[in-house]
């Protein structure tokens, strides 16, 4: 079972799909690529920094840091959450 309250540079890889059309997935090893990925999703989404927050059932500010590129070493768990809010389908390995 993977351990979610670890950052991704503690040997973990998330895996999220390419597309919702594609079998492939795209490997972040690297916490700083997640949290540009991260970024990304958050700003390009049509949602308010609190609604993605309520969604996820993180802080407003965590949501921000995010999106500011001030958090470079994300929790998995923190990632996963935003993954499921934006339907994006992953693996932890």
């Amino acid at each position: 079972m993977t351990q979610l309250h670890t950052s991704v540079s503690s040997n973990k890889v998330v895996y999220v799909q390419h597309n919702k059309n594609a079998d492939g997935y795209i490997p972040f090893d690297s916490p700083y690529h997640l949290s540009f990925y991260m970024q990304k999703l958050i700003l390009d989404s049509k949602m308010t920094y609190k609604d993605i927050a309520e969604k996820a059932n993180l802080s407003q500010r965590t949501v921000s840091n995010l999106a500011s590129h001030h958090t470079r070493d994300p929790r998995v768990n923190t990632c996963i959450k935003i993954l499921q809010v934006f339907n994006k389908k992953f693996y932890v390995k």
